[in-house]
Formats: C-alpha cells, sequence, structure tokens
C-alpha cells in the first residue's frame, strides 16, 4: 500500500507527515509539479535518508510557490523496485500519474509495477482523451472498484483525484491513506502471500488497508479476504525485514 499527498500552493506539511510516510513505505519516493505549461518530475529509490527526502520537497516547493504538488511514497505490491516503476509515472509530456493501490492485471511482464501497466494502456489516449468525461468516467470506476486512488496532473497545473472522496483531508492537504499518521510496523505485501502490519496494537493490512484486531479467532481481513501469513512486533524485526527483500 502507497500512499499520495496531494498539496495545495503554500500549505504547510507537517514534516511528521513526510517521516511516517517515508519510513512506511520503503520501495521509492518521488513528486511532480507543473510551472509555466511544463511538468516536473523527480522520483529515486531510496528512502533511507529522510532528512534528505524532506529537504528536496522543502526545496523544491519554496522554489515554486504558485505549484500544486503530488507527493508519492511506494509501498511495491507488483513489479520491481525500480526507477521505472517508481512515482510518478509519465504518460506524456503533459500528463503523468501517482498510484495507491493494486489493479488486478494479468501482467507479462513481473518486473512491471500494474501502475506501469495503467501508464501505458493510458499511453494510448492523447492528452485531450485523457480530459474527456469517458476517459475520466472509466478511471473513477476502476479506482472505485479496485478501492484505489490515481492522481492525475497535467502541464497546465490542472489536476484530478480519482475516488477522491475516499481519501482523507487535513489542514488542507489530501492524503490517500491515513499511513501518514504513526510509524506502522510494515512487512511488504505480495499479491501472492497477504502479509499484513502490525502497529502492536492491532495489524493493518496491506492489500486494502483495512484494521483488524488479531485477537479474534478469524485470521482472514473482512473487507478483501486476505489470509494472515505473518506478523513482526519488533523495530528490530522490522529492519531486518526491510533489508532482506529489498
Amino acid at each position: 500500500m502507497c500512499i499520495i499527498l496531494s498539496v495545495p500552493p503554500k500549505k504547510v506539511i507537517n514534516p511528521r507527515w513526510l517521516v511516517n510516510a517515508a519510513n512506511n513505505h520503503v520501495d521509492g519516493w518521488g513528486y511532480m509539479y507543473a510551472d509555466k505549461g511544463r511538468l516536473y518530475v523527480h522520483k529515486d529509490t531510496n528512502c533511507e535518508n529522510v532528512n534528505d527526502i524532506l529537504a528536496a520537497i522543502a526545496y523544491e516547493r519554496e522554489s515554486n510557490p504558485e505549484s500544486h504538488f503530488f507527493i508519492h511514497f511506494r509501498a511495491a505490491s507488483y513489479g520491481d523496485v525500480s526507477i521505472q516503476n517508481t512515482h510518478p509515472i509519465t504518460i506524456n509530456e503533459d500528463v503523468c500519474i501517482v498510484h495507491n493501490g493494486s489493479f488486478a492485471i494479468d501482467k507479462q511482464d513481473k518486473r512491471k509495477s500494474d501502475t506501469a501497466e495503467l501508464a501505458e494502456a493510458l499511453s494510448k489516449f492523447t492528452t485531450e482523451e485523457l480530459r474527456s468525461k469517458q476517459v475520466q468516467f472509466l478511471l473513477e470506476t476502476l479506482c472505485r472498484e479496485a478501492q484505489g486512488f490515481v492522481g492525475m496532473m497535467f502541464s497546465d497545473g490542472s489536476f484530478k483525484i480519482f475516488n477522491e472522496d475516499n481519501g482523507i483531508e487535513e489542514k488542507g492537504i489530501w492524503f490517500s491513506n491515513n499511513t501518514y499518521k504513526k510509524l506502522f510496523n510494515i512487512i511488504r505485501f505480495r499479491p501472492e502471500k497477504h502479509y499484513w502490519t502490525n502497529d502492536y496494537d492491532c495489524s493493518r493490512c496491506v492489500s486494502c488497508g483495512n484494521e483488524l484486531n488479531l485477537k479474534k479467532e478469524n485470521k482472514f481481513c473482512e473487507v478483501c479476504s486476505s489470509k494472515l501469513i505473518h506478523t513482526f512486533s519488533s523495530g528490530s524485526k522490522r529492519k531486518e525485514s526491510e533489508t532482506s527483500t529489498r
């Protein structure tokens, strides 16, 4: 489960939110914004130096105070941990997307993420078609059915968040889920294994984000029916898990 932040101009981001987001999603980060008719994208697979991430975001926002920013942190579900699978992902020179969630795609190339597959499909449309009500209705339906989110930005600075009303807004900033609020003990979710996270009091399904009480006998997510395979409860084990799966 990744996280998207949609940040309007001049809105203040609590640094703790970014620290939590970076530590909860260790497979890449990036941002995008538009200025003077151009899209600017930065992304990196390295989330280890959180101070550098905060500094980079702060510098770009201060340098472009009138621009709306999308910020993304990735927890890989499909595809390799690579710069190609790190968000934002370019559709064409005028359109980029960020995505939180998982699409059930029959992929031929296991190295590519589901978002990269979506971007490839969307690249067959023109920019004008991507703005059309018909295409945006299809994307809205796709995101709602998958319980996910897509943020799409155009080079003129306009943007659209699909499934927006199922996200969270705090202090004028929109989030695709609540993993910015605190540090979760995350174990990577892979489609074939359905791992969960553990935050000491409850468990969170990394497939759909649903919170669960592990004291219950039923070890299945009530929302998506994923099965609990394993949880960790110590910070040291979390670090080992992250290192071994990179």
